[in-house]
């Protein structure tokens, strides 16, 4: 995550389960950096199985029972 940071602000993130071993105050930190960066212009795709924060979903794919 460090990395994106320091990437250029229209950059795209891919994340993958970005909120696996985060509390609840630092998985709201998170939300808050991702709806920052898709505010300044940024892409976000990340592999989940929690849903994002309704503030920053644009498109979304679910992918039930994928076998």
């Amino acid at each position: 995550l460090a990395r994106l940071l320091l990437g250029p602000p229209d950059a795209l993130w891919l994340l993958d389960e970005p909120n696996a071993g985060l509390d609840g105050p630092a998985s709201v930190r998170l939300d808050d950096l991702i709806s920052r960066h898709l505010d300044g212009g940024g892409m976000v795709i990340a592999a989940t199985h929690l849903p994002l924060a309704p503030t920053h979903k644009g498109s979304d794919l679910v992918l039930a029972d994928p076998q």
